[in-house]
C-alpha cells in the first residue's frame, strides 16, 4: 500500500507541476509568436478545488492549487497578451455517483 506521502507527491507532481509545465511551455510558444497574435491557456481544475471535501483533501489541496496559480499566471502573462483562464467541473462517473441526468 501507498504510503500517504507518495500519494501526496504524486497527485502534486501530476496536477500542479503537470499544470505548470505544459502552461511554461505554451506560454513561451505564445510570447515568442507576439503580442499582437496573443493566445488563451486554458487549465482545468476540479470543484473539489474550490472547497474541500470527505476524505478528498490531497486531490482537493492540489486542486486548489491548481485554481490559485492559474490566478497568479493570468496576471503575469496578461503583459505579453496572453489571457489565462481556469475551468471547474465534475465529471459523473461511477465513482463519483452523480444522479442521472441527460
Amino acid at each position: 500500500m501507498k504510503s500517504l506521502l507518495l500519494i501526496l507527491v504524486g497527485t502534486f507532481l501530476e496536477n500542479v507541476l503537470g499544470t505548470y509545465l505544459c502552461m511554461r511551455e505554451g506560454g513561451k510558444l505564445m510570447a515568442k509568436a507576439g503580442e499582437d497574435c496573443g493566445g488563451r491557456i486554458i487549465t482545468v481544475s476540479s470543484v473539489h478545488g474550490l472547497g474541500g471535501t470527505h476524505y478528498n483533501a490531497i486531490y482537493s489541496s492540489s486542486k486548489a492549487a491548481v485554481i490559485a496559480f492559474t490566478k497568479s499566471a493570468a496576471f503575469d502573462l496578461a503583459d505579453v497578451g496572453i489571457r489565462v483562464r481556469g475551468s471547474s467541473f465534475i465529471v459523473c462517473t461511477p465513482l463519483t455517483a452523480c444522479p442521472n441526468t441527460l
